[in-house]
């Protein structure tokens, strides 16, 4: 039986220690009918000369040279030469088990899916790895259902390279340029664009923890380019769902609890903000108590900060000193 052909698009940019990492886990996949293209999204070190090397080894991959756009940019422009049936990004820090794309491409194509997606490793500069996501099985959820988890970045997560898409579903949607936190202006359209999304439990993505990297990157101006993102996300789930509401709204308070500790590392708090965010936190406080998505060190973290913000500084700032 003919194998449907993967793209897997590879954004790149100063990387060039840990380029070859990610090339090797990919072009050793179990899965053969690939498409690799590699977008040298302007870089300025050696990565643009490995990725050269690396077509002339092997016939599958594809290389792009542009100017550099950024990590939406670079995307993008992998999405628009791309002729799969179905795609997969990996950013190119991090690196795949052998297996990933054959897993997702059978789980996919057994629930009749248009997403496919599966846990993955944290992994830490000092060499700790974590796993990452639920272990309750194959889960199978409609648009609504993965809507509903995504708002909490648990089972559905937020990120775009631990999926593997049906390219239709990008017939009319790209990454937004010029974010910072471009999958979440992103990946809740394709979520609620497809019928069916299936989950495993197996973790077969390593993401690499850097201490330059975005998700653990200090808070900028640029930070509140989430809030932007949760507002838009947010609006749209509540529009078309708007019996998800306590969903929303206790996955809005996660995640600006995200940007909240941000701020109060950086000793740059928006009393506004701040303002507005205990009075969500208190008009919502039944159901955080109730909730089973939110975690109890969420919760306490919440309720806390509510009550006693001096307290919640306090004991945060010590915990993150303490665990770096």
């Amino acid at each position: 039986m003919m194998q449907d052909k993967i793209s897997i698009i590879i954004p790149i940019y100063n990387v060039e220690n840990y380029l070859v990492r990610c090339l090797e886990s990919v072009i050793h996949q179990t899965y053969d009918n690939l498409e690799i293209i590699l977008v040298d999204d302007g870089s300025p070190d050696q990565c643009g000369h490995i990725c050269d090397e690396y077509k002339e080894k092997d016939d599958r991959i594809i290389v792009i040279h542009q100017k550099n756009k950024g990590l939406s940019e670079a995307r993008n422009a992998g999405i628009e030469v791309a002729t799969g049936s179905y795609v997969l990004f990996v950013d190119s820090d991090d690196y795949i088990e052998e297996s990933m794309v054959e897993h997702l491409y059978n789980a996919l194509q057994e629930n009749f899916a248009q997403i496919s997606c599966c846990n993955h490793i944290d992994v830490y500069d000092d060499g700790k790895a974590v796993i990452v996501g639920n272990n309750k099985g194959t889960v199978i959820m409609d648009s609504k259902k993965a809507l509903s988890e995504f708002l909490f970045g648990k089972m559905v997560d937020v990120v775009a390279w631990n999926k593997l898409y049906d390219i239709r579903l990008f017939s009319d949607i790209r990454f937004r340029p010029n974010k910072l936190f471009e999958d979440h202006f992103t990946t809740y359209l394709l979520l609620d664009k497809a019928d069916v999304i299936v989950h495993s439990c197996e973790p077969l993505y390593y993401y690499c923890k850097r201490k330059t990297s975005i998700g653990g990157s200090s808070f900028s101006e640029r930070t509140m380019e989430l809030k932007e993102a949760l507002d838009e996300e947010c609006e749209y789930i509540k529009k078309k769902y708007p019996e998800l509401i306590n969903d929303i709204n206790l996955g809005y308070l996660s995640w600006m609890l995200v940007i909240y500790n941000k701020m109060l590392l950086a000793d740059k708090i928006d009393r506004d903000l701040q303002k507005k965010f205990k009075e969500m936190i208190f008009s919502n406080l039944f159901y955080i108590i109730i909730s089973k998505k939110l975690s109890l060190r969420l919760k306490i973290q919440l309720i806390l900060l509510l009550f006693n913000k001096s307290l919640y500084s306090a004991l945060y700032c010590w915990y993150v000193k303490n665990n770096r």
